[in-house]
């Protein structure tokens, strides 16, 4: 099944998520300027983006943090 695929654009690609995304939350396009308003499309955008945030801060530190903890175990074990 691997010769029977075609390429897919990325162009196309993002622009199929996008009008998918569109379709699903229908109040995004209106004409409202207020992006913390209380309606649903809002408030799932609004936490959507904040855990992507406080996710793409954490996550690294948190795994190199477990990363050099590592480090430390296996240099003691060898220098002791």
């Amino acid at each position: 099944m691997d010769g029977i695929a075609i390429q897919i654009p990325k162009m196309f690609t993002m622009f199929n998520s996008f009008s998918r995304a569109s379709l699903a939350l229908p109040d995004i396009n209106s004409s409202k300027v207020s992006f913390f308003d209380s309606g649903p499309p809002e408030l799932f955008l609004s936490i959507f983006i904040f855990l992507h945030v406080i996710g793409t801060g954490i996550y690294p530190n948190f795994v190199l943090s477990l990363a050099l903890d590592k480090v430390k175990v296996i240099l003691s074990s060898f220098f002791l």
